[in-house]
């Protein structure tokens, strides 16, 4: 009886002993990973990420020549708090950085905060593998990895990789994101087959709603969620522009639920702001403005949103 007891509770550690967990990931579709994206939930309480490595996995989980790169000793990654949700995309711009909010947004390729080991970049496929490795780990194999999360037939690395580990039997084709369903709101979600694929989720928002709950209990430092009480209430939502792709002009939405400071700018990929649509105080209610790209080269553009609760941001295709 005390060998299975000890066995139940090293199951039990190794269940619960995550510090960050990978929420999403978004495949675009573009060549060269433009575009893709990783968001990471962070667990532990004022969690330093320095020295760790965020890796994919090619040839449908089956070869270990993806993009590999390790969190650079930065004071952005020394003290998380806990509900932090971390938004990496492809690009060598970082657009978000204040944690007050609990929401960052960086570029994997600024080298500020990554650096990156051997030349390959992440690519995020229709059948993927990313993990997130434990500070002082070998960048190659699974050996360290803290949390791992794969979308489609199960490969070899991902039957190697230690527990826990999430998987979606659904694929992350292009335009589509893998993600937790976090069903029962508990860490114990991310490891096994609570996962799906959706093309309609917002990067830097919660997955859903027993997400948002999870998420929320995290922030506040909860011990309990009980979901029959709880629910998750939106302070703002940014729609999609539209049309997109467009040309010259397009329209942006966004609803605002309580009234709020808020900025709708324009950024270039490279993170140059190219305009600020609106920038003021604005009662609660729904607000459209029009962007005009007439002087603009072709390309992919973010819109984002900063309110007092927080920011979001979006993408959308100039094509001239």
């Amino acid at each position: 009886m005390r060998i299975i007891i000890i066995l139940l509770i090293t199951s039990l550690h190794s269940i619960f002993a995550q510090s960050v967990v990978i929420n999403k990931f978004y495949n675009s579709g573009l060549s060269g990973g433009m575009d893709d994206a990783i968001e990471l939930l962070i667990i532990e309480k004022n969690l330093n990420m320095q020295g760790m490595i965020l890796k994919d996995f090619s040839s449908s989980m089956n070869g270990d020549n993806g993009g590999k790169y390790i969190f650079k000793e930065n004071p952005l990654w020394s003290h998380l708090p806990a509900g932090t949700l971390i938004i990496i995309r492809i690009t060598n711009q970082s657009f978000d950085i204040d944690t007050s909010d609990f929401v960052i947004d960086v570029g994997l390729k600024d080298t500020t905060y990554f650096q990156q080991i051997g030349s390959t970049t992440f690519d995020i496929a229709s059948t993927e593998l990313v993990m997130i490795k434990e500070a002082g780990s070998e960048a190659t194999g699974v050996s360290g990895s803290i949390h791992a999360f794969g979308s489609g037939t199960a490969g070899s690395f991902f039957n190697q990789a230690p527990s826990p580990k999430l998987r979606s039997s659904g694929t992350s084709g292009g335009g589509k994101f893998a993600f937790a369903k976090n069903s029962t709101s508990t860490l114990n979600d991310f490891d096994g087959n609570d996962a799906d694929t959706s093309s309609n989720l917002i990067l830097g928002q919660p997955n859903n709603e027993t997400n948002a709950l999870f998420i929320n209990r995290l922030r506040s430092g909860e011990t309990k969620v009980e979901l029959s009480t709880n629910t998750y209430l939106k302070n703002f939502e940014l729609y999609d522009n539209y049309p997109n792709p467009f040309n010259p002009t397009t329209t942006i939405s966004f609803k605002l639920h309580k009234d709020s400071n808020i900025e709708l700018s324009v950024y270039n990929l490279i993170g140059k702001k190219v305009s600020t649509l609106l920038n003021g105080f604005y009662k609660s209610g729904t607000y459209s403005v029009k962007f005009d790209g007439t002087n603009l080269s072709s390309g992919v553009y973010i819109y984002k949103l900063t309110t007092n609760f927080g920011s979001i941001s979006k993408k959308m295709i100039f094509i001239k």
